[in-house]
This record gives structure tokens, C-alpha cells and sequence, in this order.
């Protein structure tokens, strides 16, 4: 009966032996699954906190993206709008010399007008006598067509020849 003793004691050290290696293992196991459990639980925050943040992304990407769109439809309206104004600002621009040039035109005509007028204003007494040979007589009667030649010419540049009678009365 010792050796059976023997051998019980034998069995129960090697039964020992073993639940303390499955003791320990359960140790490490149960402290790996704590870590585990911490892990996952940072895991967790992370992936939602990621996910909260590519929302967020979308949403800004979207807003930019409007944005974007917004401005680059208020880019083609100030391209249009600049477009325009060059446009203008040419067709104003040749309408401005033009307008100068009439204005050189009626300014030179209304010149001539007043030298005209203050011409025959001057007293008879600088006239000069009616020459007695037949070749000045012919210059004298070609100088009245091409005065009056001149001044259809006239008429048609200036359109404000009543202005001129008007402010010639009252001047």
C-alpha cells in the first residue's frame, strides 16, 4: 500500500503540476484578454472618432465643392462682365474721337462763320474798285460760284446755321 501512496502522491504532485501550469496560463490569457478588451476599446474610439472625422470631411468636401462651383460661375460673370466693359470701353472710346472731330468740324466752321460774317460787318470804304479790263471781270464772276460752292459745302457740315443767325441778332 506504500507504493500505491507513493503513486497517489506521484499522481496528485503531477495533477498539481498541471493546474498550476493551466493556472498561470489562465493568468496570462485572462491578462491578455484585459489588454484585449482595451485595445479593442481604443480600436472602437478610434474607428468611430475616424468616422465622426471622414463625415465631417464629406460634408466639408461637399461645402468646398459648392463653393468652388459658386466661384467659378462668379469667375465666368466677372470674365463676361470684363469682356463686356473692354467692349465698351472701345466702341466709347472711337464714339469719344468721333464726337471730338465733329466737335474740331463745327468749332472751324462756326470759326469761318464769324470770320465771314465780320468781313462783310467792315465798312465799304476798304472795298476795292470794280477793275475796268475783261479778264478781271471773268476772275470776278468765277470767285461768287466758288463762294457759293464753299457754302453749300458748308451748310451741309454744320447743321446749327439758325444758332448762328440767332446768336448773331443777339450779339
Amino acid at each position: 500500500m506504500d507504493q500505491d501512496v507513493d503513486l497517489l502522491a506521484q499522481r496528485v504532485e503531477k495533477q498539481r503540476a498541471k493546474l498550476d501550469e493551466e493556472a498561470t496560463l489562465l493568468d496570462m490569457t485572462e491578462k491578455r484578454v484585459a489588454a484585449a478588451e482595451s485595445d479593442r476599446q481604443s480600436a472602437a474610439r478610434e474607428a468611430e472618432r475616424l468616422k465622426t472625422r471622414a463625415k465631417k470631411a464629406k460634408r466639408d468636401a461637399r461645402r468646398l465643392s459648392s463653393e468652388a462651383k459658386r466661384a467659378q460661375v462668379r469667375l465666368e460673370a466677372i470674365d463676361s462682365d470684363h469682356a463686356q466693359a473692354v467692349k465698351e470701353a472701345k466702341s466709347r472710346g472711337k464714339s469719344v474721337a468721333k464726337r471730338q472731330q465733329k466737335l474740331a468740324e463745327a468749332e472751324g466752321a462756326h470759326a469761318a462763320a464769324q470770320a465771314e460774317t465780320s468781313s462783310a460787318a467792315r465798312p465799304s470804304s476798304t472795298r476795292r474798285r470794280a477793275p475796268s479790263s475783261p479778264t478781271s471781270a471773268a476772275k470776278k464772276t468765277a470767285t461768287p460760284r466758288k463762294r457759293a460752292a464753299s457754302s453749300t459745302t458748308r451748310k451741309r457740315t454744320t447743321k446749327a446755321s439758325p444758332r448762328r443767325t440767332t446768336a448773331k441778332k443777339t450779339g
